[in-house]
Formats: structure tokens, sequence, C-alpha cells
């Protein structure tokens, strides 16, 4: 993936732009003054990346983009050149017009005006840090601590949101004073001051049109999405999902016997090798199979975790990686993968959990308030009988408001932060943030529709910063291009106009996807239990001795770092031996990664 480098300054003393550090890994350009800023271009491994300056202007543009109403002729020069004169005609504006995957800087020498920018979905990704009157900006916030005008410092509040979210959502890094760019939004720099806009948010303007003419629609864009990506090299992330079944059997039809890759486990009820091989039969590809060890864990873990810019958690790192190894060891230059169909398509177990309980207001108030809730609150009553109980605790949910029910299962909502971190660190960090953030994403859109909202949420942090980050990561690490179909702009825009009566019918997860795809999945595919991508971390850790002793180690490191109580980890590892060894193991992995993380970029 392509990488963005830049700096500028407004109000320095010396006028000539000069080269500070160098080397074959990362080239920064300095300079004094807004007119003589420049920008440099880390080395690419597949998307397209363009640099392009005059008197007036300085723009990088780089990834997988297309213009909306462009011209053909423009279609073949320079884009950083259109992008400047995008942005001379239309201002601000002309971020309307780019579809795809990019990250983009724009120097507006003329009016000392910097922007930054990423693309709608938050597939691409710039941090940026203002240093003074100066602004860096990059692909990564490992980059920017690199200059030496930067004194990095790992930011507390940060380390509670990864321990809370087990990833550290936008505009935050791990970093104090470097943020990200949040997906569909930019940033403007101007007379020493910084705003944040929104350029994007989606409608959820509902069509009024006949279901099999909405799933004819449906398979078209899907068809032409993948369509974008195909070329003779790229293959398939194939997990025997809805999603990367479809992606890789489109791509089957387009392409005949395209590569596709899966991961399996050697644990039952992780293992979805047999799922991915009906697919790869049904759409005649060629598949290519790795089955993830414990010892894999071992061998890995370091150098994962460090290639990382900032501590994340998610497990399905590892697999994730093994996959894209596996794709790049047999000649792939570039995969395919299904991420976004259940954030799209209303495909997550959640969806209808919630929905469940907001029925409950669809009790008229006064009933609610004056019979059924002050009968339940009848001790006698409820605990005589087994349904009352149960009303009584689906009350309880219902009333507290979405989204703050969704953290409810949250370490930090089970037990209390008292308990899990140190008093000194929790007495400076607001633990209300987490809630903040998801309430804000919740709320950023005109959508009064709870599963709209939900969406709206999971794209902002389930892809944008959880499920985007750890594929590209990864990607990036094994040196693959990678591509997301389910994301592309019209897709996305086609599924704010579906119904969520549709999407959803009932309670039927992916109800209107699975009919509309009926016909060109395997039964098998379409009717499976929704699975995921997960690692069996804690089960593992139980019986394979290494990984145990690695586990361990690094919660032993982490007690000396001040940051969570001694006695809660203690407490973790003897529930994780004694009680659910899947459940707590997973917690166990993102402290175990946290402190991988640590003792590398501290030494």
């Amino acid at each position: 993936m392509s990488e963005i480098f830049g700096w500028c300054g407004t109000a320095f003393d010396t006028g000539k732009p000069q080269d500070i550090l160098s080397n074959k890994e990362y080239h920064i350009c300095h300079s004094a003054q807004i007119e003589t800023a420049n920008l440099s271009i880390l080395e690419s491994t597949g998307s397209s990346i363009y640099l392009y300056n005059n008197e007036k202007i300085i723009c990088a543009l780089e990834g997988h983009f297309y213009w909306d109403t462009l011209a053909s002729s423009k279609k073949h020069i320079n884009q950083a050149q259109v992008l400047a004169e995008e942005y001379l005609k239309h201002n601000e504006k002309c971020l309307n017009d780019i579809k795809g995957a990019f990250s983009l800087v724009i120097m507006d020498v003329h009016n000392k005006k910097v922007i930054l920018a990423v693309d709608r979905m938050g597939i691409r990704k710039l941090c940026y840090h203002i240093n003074g009157d100066s602004i860096l900006a990059a692909s990564r916030s490992d980059q920017i601590i690199k200059h030496p005008s930067v004194n990095a410092t790992i930011d507390k509040q940060s380390i509670f949101q990864y321990l809370y979210f087990h990833m550290i959502p936008s505009p935050a890094t791990i970093y104090q004073g470097i943020y990200k760019v949040p997906a569909g939004k930019y940033v403007v720099f101007k007379d020493g001051k910084q705003v944040l806009k929104k350029y994007w948010k989606p409608s959820f303007t509902k069509q009024n049109k006949p279901k099999n003419a909405l799933a004819e629609e449906l398979v078209n864009k899907l068809t032409h999405a993948v369509k974008k990506f195909d070329s003779s090299n790229t293959g398939t992330f194939l997990s025997g999902g809805l999603d990367s079944s479809t992606v890789t059997g489109l791509l089957s039809g387009i392409r005949p016997q395209p590569h596709a890759y899966s991961i399996g486990f050697d644990e039952k009820g992780y293992d979805e090798l047999e799922f991915a091989r009906v697919a790869a039969h049904h759409f005649d590809v060629k598949l290519h199979e790795y089955v993830v060890t414990p010892n894999d864990i071992v061998n890995s873990i370091h150098t994962i975790v460090e290639s990382l810019d900032e501590p994340f958690g998610n497990s399905s790192l590892l697999p994730t990686y093994y996959c894209a190894k596996l794709a790049k060891e047999n000649g792939r230059s570039a995969l395919l993968a299904g991420d976004g169909g259940d954030e799209l398509f209303a495909g997550n177990a959640r969806y209808a959990k919630q929905k469940l309980f907001e029925l409950y207001y669809s009790v008229p108030s006064t009933l609610r308030q004056h019979l059924i809730e002050p009968t339940l609150h009848t001790p006698k009553l409820v605990e005589k009988l087994l349904v009352t109980r149960k009303i009584k605790r689906y009350i309880e949910q219902a009333k507290v408001r979405l989204p703050d029910r969704l953290t409810t299962y949250n370490f930090f909502h089970i037990t209390s932060a008292n308990h899990i971190l140190q008093a000194d660190f929790l007495n400076e960090i607001d633990q209300d943030n987490p809630l903040k953030t998801i309430r804000s994403a919740y709320a950023d859109t005109d959508s009064t529709d709870y599963l709209d909202r939900m969406l709206h949420l999971d794209w902002k942090h389930t892809l944008a910063d959880n499920d985007l980050r750890k594929v590209n990561q990864m990607c990036d690490l094994i040196g693959i291009d990678v591509h997301y179909p389910m994301l592309d702009d019209e897709l996305v825009e086609f599924s704010t106009t579906i119904p969520s009566s549709v999407k959803m019918p009932y309670f039927k997860l992916r109800g209107f996807y699975k009919e509309a795809l009926k016909n060109i999945l395997p039964k098998e595919i379409i009717n499976k239990q929704k699975h995921g991508f997960g690692l069996p971390f804690g089960l593992w850790m139980k019986k394979h001795k290494p990984l145990s002793e690695l586990t361990l180690d690094s919660i032993t490191n982490l007690k000396k770092r001040d940051i969570l109580n001694p006695i809660y980890l203690d407490n973790l590892i003897k529930q994780h031996q004694d009680e659910h060894a899947a459940y707590y193991g997973e917690f166990m992995w993102v402290l175990m990664t946290l402190e991988i993380w640590l003792s590398a970029k501290q030494e």
C-alpha cells in the first residue's frame, strides 16, 4: 500500500527546503514556509500514487480511486494534477467527487491552507500532528514520531480506549497530539486553526421498488464492484461466509478458475474449511489452504504486533496474516476481501437482538410506566415465576437506550474500572469517553431508524477502525495489495436505499441479501450460521505450554507498568483456567499484545 508523508510550515525564519532525514525506509522533506512546502512519497506496494505541485498548489493522492463526474480525457493524466484542478475550481467540494479508497493532502499555497482527507469508508488511513505552526501528515503514526521535532508520548486515554474497544477509535492514536482523519471527513488547517469537517454522510433515503428489482440491482452492483479489481494476478480471501463466497463466486464468473485462500484451525467449533471447500467446488476455483496452529502464534506474534503503528487487539490479525502470506507465496499481488457485507446488509447478530429490545418502545409509554414496570417491581411475584424474572431482565436491558445497550458485555461494564485499573491511572482518564465516542457515531446521521444508526456506527468503528485496519495492516506487512468490493461507493449508497424491514425482515439477518443471491451462492453457504474469523486463542492457551508461557510472561511484565490492577490480572488468569477459557482468553490476548507492542516501541 502506498504511503504519504508531508510537511508544511507557516511561521519559520529560514526559507529554503532541506532534507532533514532520509533512508531506504522513509524520506521526509522539511520546508520552512508553506510557499516552499514539500511532500514525499514512500514506496508503493501496488496502489496508484500521484504527486503534483505548481506555484499555487501542492497535492498528493494515493489509493484505488476514481472520479464521479470527470471527463474521460482527464483519466489518463496525473491524478494529483486533476485533484489540484478540481480543488481550484470547486474548493473543498471537490472531495465529494472522489470515489474509492484514497488518502490525500492538499497544500493551498496561495490561501495558506492545508487539507487532509480519507475516503468515505476509511479504507485508507492518514495521521497528522500539529507542531507549532507546522503540520506533519503520514499514513502511519510511527512515521510522524520519527520526525526529530516530535516528542512522542503515549496517551493514557488512548490506552484506556484500547482496553475498552481492543483498538483505538479515530480520531485518536496511541500518541498524544497525533490524530487519525476519520472516515468520510477531512481536516482543514488555516490561520493557525484546525477544523474537522464532514464531506460525506449516508442519506438513508429509501427506495419504494419491488424486492425483485432491488435484488437484480444488488447483483449488478456487486458484479460491477468485483470487476473493478479483476486482474490475472488477483485472488480472494475465502472464509466460506456469505461475503467472501460472493466475491469469489462473482470473480469466477468474470475470470475462470481464480485462486482463493482459506485458513482453518485444528479446533472444533472454529474451523470452517468445509464451507470454503463447498464454495470453491461450487464456483470451480483453485483453493489454497493453511491450518493455523498454536505454534504459529508463538512464532509470529512478535513480528505481527511489532509491525503495527499502535496497539491493536483483534486476534483475527493472526489468521489474516497467514492467509495473506499464503497468497503472496503463491504468486498473488492482490487479494479481494469480503469485509463490509454484514455492516451494509444487516448480518450481525446484535442487529436482531437490539430489534427485540427496541420493540419494548412500541408499547405505549403509559402502559409501560404505570402497569408493566410497577408490577415487575413486586419482589414476591418476580421470584415466584420464571417468566416474570425473564421479563424483568428483558425490560432492564431494554430501558438502557441505544447505543449504550451495545456495551452490556464489555469487560468494563461487567467489572468496574476501579477493579481493573490502578487508581493513579484511572485518575488521569475520562471513563465516559468510550460511550461518548459510540454515541457520537450513532447519532451522526439524519436517520432516526435504529438499524440505520447501528449500521452507521459499525461503518465508523467495526469497519474503519477495526476490520479494515486488521486486513490492511497484515497485507501491508506481507507486501500484498487488498481491495474491498463490498465497500464500493455505489454499493454502499445503494444499501442505504433499502428499507430496514427489507434488509432484515422480522429477525432474519441478511434476509434480503440471501434472497437476492440464492441463485448464485450454494445452499450450504446461504443457510450456514454466521461464524467469523475468530482465533481459538483462549482454548489453545490452556493446552499449549509455550503459548501459555508467552501469554503469562507478557501479563507479568504488564503488571509493572502501573496501568492494570495486579489483583485483577491474577483473577483474570484464574477465571481463564476455571471458567470460560474462550471469553477470558480474548481479553488476555488484548493484554498480551499490548505488552508486546509497548515493549517493542519503548526500548
